[in-house]
């Protein structure tokens, strides 16, 4: 709570409820007949009116921040808007004038890393639900992250962060450089352990210390500048695009040499990098969007009238644009859905994406439920199953439980001698017995039986066993050895869970033993696991030997 007072000394200063100065007074030059204050939900800024016809926007330090156009005469009074996008101002001669205001979005994101500009001056930081405030007293002009380090340029000085978790539900901030630099650049990249800036068609790069390192010219100006693609001896680059069309992947050191070059006819506008650095998309001045193979630079997809793209967060090859009132999430191999959602789109993670609409994040849930009914439509089950276990779509887990059960059947796990005989790895899952009701239902909710499914899809059997045991699913883990005719494994942990399912395991393979006609090993298993049910019904079918007499013995076994 802050009180601003106007004085005929032209300056502003800042009072508390106690009648504390708080801050130190700012001088206007000119007399002020007006202040209007905006709340801290709408950016904390501050109009000030008077004299000469001029009206300025401040920061709540009062730091001016932007003049508004100059009027005839004195304005007496200017009042804002409830939502603080609005100015209403009215003249000494009688006349009122309203204008529109709009501070631009300012946001970075590196992974699960994510920072934006609140109002003027402060910046969020955020990381899954954890979120940190840094305060500046002055305007933020320019951000850019990698991994936990955070750049932000102010007017007159660069502040270097180094981010952290606190052990409660917040982010924690360290300034771990800070130097002067006035200049006003175009672009602004953080870059490993060094600063990567732009102006016109030169490229800069300054050490966190304030000195700068290298400088070079390129053919044109620079529009924009992201992190670079992989390169072949894994050394740091970043990807630049200029304003005649060209997009340059170059290694930061020693001086910028080229690593590759991708000429285009129109001016770049925006590239985005995929989190693992192995496909990039360029927007270009038309607002068509391509995506690229970074390797062979290839156009993987195009799209036309892109207002905002995203790359998700886990898996590459999900992608996430507007256009047109329309949000759409897409494959990279075809797959799509569209939602009528306003917003650019600023982050693509789990199964949700966050949108910017007037400065304002949103979070949005998105259905996932089209895209897979599309690959449960061409056979994908396994891109499927992979989509889910990786996003954690909750809206999916019956629908896909469903979907696998109905292609399972009684189809068995290939072993290491028969997998050839299984036409395709979408089929080959893992049957799932009716009377384990508590199992089937744990599946419907769990994210780790996708990955099981997905495991034993790519016969990755050893990753499917380890998730069983993780999810606490040992029974499931005996059923793939069992199917793998892992038998010893498959007692061993019976054993480690108090051989509850022990017999179960023998009778098994007494059954698969007694199909390879090994009767005597089939008895032997049976009569441990107290199938003697089943023993006799062996004995009696082959008849071997003294074949009575060993039924009568066994008759003498059986308990009561």
């Amino acid at each position: 709570d802050t009180l601003v007072v106007g004085s005929w000394k032209k300056n502003i200063s800042f009072w508390d409820e106690c009648g504390r100065n708080t801050k130190r007074s700012q001088n206007i030059d000119q007399l002020p007949c007006s202040l209007s204050c905006s709340g801290e939900t709408h950016g904390s800024f501050i109009i000030v009116s008077g004299s000469g016809g001029r009206s300025s926007i401040r920061n709540r330090d009062g730091n001016k921040i932007a003049d508004l156009p100059k009027q005839d005469s004195w304005i007496w009074q200017s009042c804002l808007s409830l939502l603080g996008d609005r100015v209403a101002i009215g003249m000494d001669s009688g006349s009122i004038a309203m204008y529109s205001l709009s501070c631009p979005f300012i946001w970075c994101s590196d992974g699960y890393w994510m920072a934006w500009r609140k109002g003027t001056t402060d910046i969020i930081v955020n990381h899954g639900d954890r979120f940190g405030r840094i305060r500046f007293h002055g305007d933020v002009r320019q951000i850019s992250m990698s991994g936990k380090v955070l750049a932000v340029k102010l007017p007159d000085k660069v502040f270097i962060y180094e981010l952290g978790m606190d052990d409660n539900t917040r982010i924690s901030s360290k300034c771990i450089h800070s130097f002067a630099m006035t200049r006003a650049d175009d672009c602004f990249h953080l870059s490993s352990k060094e600063l990567v800036v732009s102006k016109d068609d030169r490229l800069l790069l300054f050490s966190f210390e304030g000195n700068m390192l290298v400088e070079c010219t390129l053919k044109s100006r620079v529009n924009c500048i992201s992190a670079g693609v992989i390169t072949k001896k894994g050394m740091a680059s970043i990807t630049v695009g200029l304003e005649n069309g060209d997009v340059l992947n170059l290694l930061v050191r020693p001086t910028f040499p080229v690593d590759f070059e991708l000429q285009r006819t129109h001016g770049v506008s925006e590239i985005i990098q995929s989190p693992n650095q192995a496909v990039f998309a360029v927007i270009d001045d038309e607002r068509t969007l391509y995506v690229y193979h970074g390797s062979t630079r290839k156009i993987i997809l195009s799209e036309k009238d892109v207002a905002g793209f995203v790359f998700h967060t886990s898996v590459s090859h999900f992608i996430c644009y507007s256009r047109r009132g329309s949000l759409i999430i897409q494959t990279l191999d075809g797959y799509s859905a569209s939602f009528q959602l306003q917003g650019k789109p600023v982050m693509f993670n789990g199964s949700g994406v966050l949108l910017a609409i007037n400065n304002t994040l949103i979070r949005k849930r998105l259905s996932m439920v089209s895209i897979l009914k599309q690959m449960f439509a061409h056979g994908d089950m396994c891109s499927a199953s992979s989509i889910v276990s990786t996003l954690g779509v909750d809206e999916a887990w019956s629908i896909l439980a469903v979907e696998v059960k109905s292609i399972l059947g009684d189809t068995n796990l290939p072993g290491a001698r028969d997998s050839h005989a299984v036409a395709s790895s979408s089929r080959v899952q893992i049957q799932i017995r009716k009377q384990e009701l508590e199992v089937d239902k744990y599946f419907v909710k769990s994210k780790l039986y996708f990955k099981i499914v997905t495991a034993i899809m790519q016969y990755k059997y050893e990753s499917a066993i380890q998730f069983c045991i993780e999810s606490k699913l040992p029974a499931l883990a005996i059923e793939i050895l069992v199917r793998l005719e892992r038998w010893n494994q498959a007692k061993e942990l019976a054993k480690s869970t108090n051989g509850v399912h022990l017999d179960t395991v023998n009778r098994r393979q007494a059954s698969a033993a007694a199909k390879k006609r090994d009767v005597a090993l089939a008895k032997t298993l049976y009569l441990e696991s107290g199938g003697y049910a089943e023993a006799i019904q062996l004995i009696g079918a082959n008849k071997c030997g003294k074949w009575e007499e060993e039924i009568l013995d066994i008759l003498e076994m059986v308990p009561g």
